[in-house]
C-alpha cells in the first residue's frame, strides 16, 4: 500500500473463494459501495492527495476479510529550477544541472537540445530525488541559436517542460596570442550566455 496513481485510473481488485457472496468497497471511511465482478473501482471522483482504499469480501459461510490501502492521487506535474552556466571556455563539455520537485516523487529528466537540422533529441539526466544533471554526448555540436529545454516526468506519468534557452556563443579573437579557454575579457575563449 501506499503508491501513487493518476487521476481517473481504475484499480483492479482480486478477490477468490470458491463460495463468495460480496465484495464491497469505499473510500475515506464513507458507507460500503457492493462491486460486482469484475471488481474494479474508479478514481476520477477522488481529489488530488492521499486517500484510504477500504476493501470488505465474505463468502456464504459467514467468514470474511478485509484490506485497508493508501493511495495517492497525484494531479500535479514536476516543478523545474534550471541551474544553468553563465559561461563555457571553449573546448569544454557543456554540462547542464537542475533542482526538480513534486508532490509525490519525480520519476525521470531529460535534457533535449537541438540539432542544426531545427530538430530535437534528448539525453537522460542522472541524479536521485530532486537533483538531476547531464552533460551533452561527446560529439554533439554546441552553436550559437542552438535552445536546450528540461523536461521532467513523474511516478504517474504527469510532465513538465522548463522554458527553452537559447544558447549565444561569442568567440574571443585571438589577437595577442590568447590561448582559447583564457578569460574572455582578454581576448581567448568561448562565452555561453544564457536568455530565458
Amino acid at each position: 500500500s501506499g503508491d501513487a496513481v493518476s487521476l481517473g485510473k481504475t484499480l483492479q481488485i482480486e478477490v477468490s473463494d470458491a463460495f463468495l457472496a460480496y465484495v464491497q468497497y469505499s473510500f475515506d471511511s464513507a458507507a460500503m459501495s457492493t462491486l460486482g465482478s469484475p471488481y474494479q473501482v474508479e478514481t476520477a471522483g477522488l481529489s488530488s492527495g492521499w486517500h484510504v482504499l477500504s476493501v470488505s469480501a465474505g463468502d456464504y459461510s459467514g467468514k470474511m476479510s478485509s484490506l485497508d490501502m493508501s493511495i495517492y492521487i497525484d494531479t500535479t506535474p514536476p516543478q523545474i529550477v534550471a541551474e544553468v552556466p553563465e559561461e563555457v571556455p571553449e573546448d569544454t563539455t557543456l554540462s547542464l544541472s537542475a533542482s526538480i520537485t513534486d508532490d509525490y516523487c519525480v520519476h525521470s529528466a531529460e535534457l533535449f537540445y537541438e540539432l542544426s537540422d531545427g530538430s530535437f533529441t534528448s539525453v537522460l539526466m542522472e541524479g536521485t530525488e530532486t537533483e538531476f544533471s547531464t552533460v551533452l554526448p561527446a560529439g554533439a555540436e554546441v552553436w550559437d541559436g542552438m535552445s536546450v529545454f528540461i523536461r521532467a516526468y513523474d511516478s504517474v506519468g504527469n510532465w513538465a517542460e522548463s522554458d527553452k534557452v537559447v544558447l549565444h556563443v561569442i568567440s574571443g579573437s585571438s589577437d595577442g596570442g590568447v590561448a582559447p579557454g583564457d578569460d574572455p575579457s582578454n581576448g581567448g575563449g568561448t562565452i555561453i550566455s544564457w536568455l530565458g
